[in-house]
């Protein structure tokens, strides 16, 4: 998380004021790290969500480290999480970030770099995440040129993508 949020304030000038991040970044270092930066974050630990289910049927667990920092950190953690707050930032989370994830894998079929070194796949990225927009764009496209009823206004069509009618 450290290199990402110094990557951001490199390019930006400045620091995200919320991070919202999976259970992958749940870890010591980086509650640490955001909270020596004041930022507040909405990240679960790696058992937020079994430890959760367990609350939920009147079951506490014992923690499973006797690291006092990281269990503080996870009580944060728990408090943000359940908050209205906490639970509108992970809703949106899912709805923004999961799906574009899953469009990227599944149905363009991209699930490795096929090429090696920083550049070249930070050029395959940048293709692949073209594909995703344009795909995105066609639908958007074909969506305002429907009537209600179902019917193609194809000369409505034509003019949304730049076509003059004779």
């Amino acid at each position: 998380m450290q290199p990402i949020l110094e990557e951001v304030r490199h390019h930006t000038g400045r620091i995200p004021e919320i991070v919202v991040a999976d259970a992958g970044y749940g870890n010591k270092a980086t509650y640490r790290y955001l909270t020596e930066q004041k930022i507040p974050a909405f990240i679960p630990y790696t058992n937020y969500l079994r430890d959760k289910a367990l609350r939920h049927h009147g079951i506490n667990t014992i923690p499973l480290s006797l690291d006092i920092e990281l269990e503080g950190y996870k009580a944060t953690q728990r408090l943000r999480l359940e908050s209205p707050m906490g639970k509108a930032m992970m809703d949106r989370r899912r709805e923004d970030v999961e799906p574009t994830f899953g469009d990227i894998k599944r149905n363009l079929g991209f699930r490795r770099f096929l090429l090696r070194g920083q550049t070249k796949c930070e050029l395959e990225l940048g293709l692949i995440s073209l594909a995703h927009n344009l795909k995105k764009i066609r639908k958007r496209v074909i969506d305002l040129c429907r009537w209600d009823d179902g019917r193609v206004k194809t000369r409505e069509l034509g003019q949304v993508l730049g076509y003059q009618m004779a």
